[in-house]
């Protein structure tokens, strides 16, 4: 299995602070929320993210692409101009959801565009820890 296919325990959650209209919602990540990855067909390189946002309404993304490892870079998961679903409000963004050690995973949300001026932030990050008995990688010496 896919070390990022399962359950991730959603550590932290930080919003930028530059304002940005209809962009991402502050509330998008649910601190202490789980983050679960799949994989639909495994033959191909391609996953898909669920979370719930901090008012608790599911969170969807698909056609996150697997960049592999390099000598000088981790495993990640990228999606560049992916349409995310903040509980009904699709928002295309940059996804990246890159593996740190063996049970930890840093991502990065941001617009593809700035728009300027309303309620929501451009850009965010979080972190967030391997459940119990998922998700186990060891980076190549």
């Amino acid at each position: 299995m896919d070390p990022f296919v399962g359950d991730w325990n959603i550590d932290t959650w930080t919003p930028n602070e530059r304002i940005e209209f209809e962009g991402i919602p502050e509330d998008g990540f649910l601190v202490q929320g789980t983050l679960t990855i799949t994989q639909p067909v495994p033959e191909v390189n391609l996953f898909n993210a669920q979370w719930l946002n901090q008012v608790n309404s599911l969170v969807t993304v698909s056609g996150l692409e697997r960049v592999p490892e390099t000598p000088d870079f981790p495993p990640f998961l990228q999606g560049l101009g992916v349409l995310v679903n903040f509980a009904g409000r699709g928002v295309v963004c940059n996804l990246t959801l890159a593996l740190t050690t063996e049970s930890t995973l840093d991502g990065s949300i941001s617009l593809t565009e700035n728009f300027g001026g309303a309620p929501d932030t451009g850009s965010g990050t979080f972190t967030a820890q391997a459940s119990s008995g998922n998700n186990t990688y060891a980076r190549r010496p």
